[in-house]
């Protein structure tokens, strides 16, 4: 399936950025392949979703999330396709996107601008917090974000990067440092 994705967005990198197009497009080809229909892809789909937003909510989210979002207005921004809804932090966010939505994918500087757009804010009044030193803490700064990388597996920061304005282990550790 992974190989099938991957040479799907090889063949349309117009769409490479969406995996829910990926995923689905490619098990309908499987399905056809088997003799299939569309409905028995949609219905895998739908399976693995479920799959995929069967998380463990690590113990510092919740609250930190509870935190933070007394302080401040909280936005996700996600190249995935995991539910919020689902997963049950949904509410923490005033702002939800992916990138299917925007239409690209991080580390598009347009991801990070249509994130500080639906804010209403000036990308440089964002920070913008993820676990990926180049699609998320290098990615925010280029398109004008402070960047905060979550660290919680105490990984080294790779050298040929500028380093994010802030490093922390949790979110607890981030409330804290923000003052909340």
């Amino acid at each position: 399936m992974r190989a099938a994705r991957e040479e799907l967005a090889r063949a349309e990198p117009h769409n490479a950025h969406d995996v829910t197009y990926l995923r689905l497009t490619a098990l309908e080809r499987h399905a056809r392949e088997c003799g299939y229909g569309a409905e028995v892809a949609a219905r895998a789909f739908e399976v693995f979703l479920a799959a995929r937003c069967e998380v463990e909510v690590l113990p510092d989210v919740r609250p930190g999330l509870a935190r933070l979002g007394r302080a401040y207005t909280l936005a996700s921004l996600s190249n995935g396709n995991a539910d919020l809804a689902r997963i049950g932090l949904d509410r923490a966010f005033a702002l939800s996107l992916n990138a299917r939505q925007i239409g690209a994918g991080k580390p598009e500087r347009r991801c990070f601008e249509q994130l500080a757009y639906g804010l209403g804010l000036a990308p440089r009044h964002l920070l913008y917090v993820g676990d990926d030193p180049w699609l998320d803490a290098a990615a925010a700064r280029a398109a004008g974000c402070r960047s905060a990388w979550m660290n919680r597996r105490a990984a080294d920061w790779p050298a040929e990067l500028a380093p994010p304005d802030l490093t922390v282990r949790d979110c607890t550790e981030l409330a804290a440092l923000l003052g909340t």
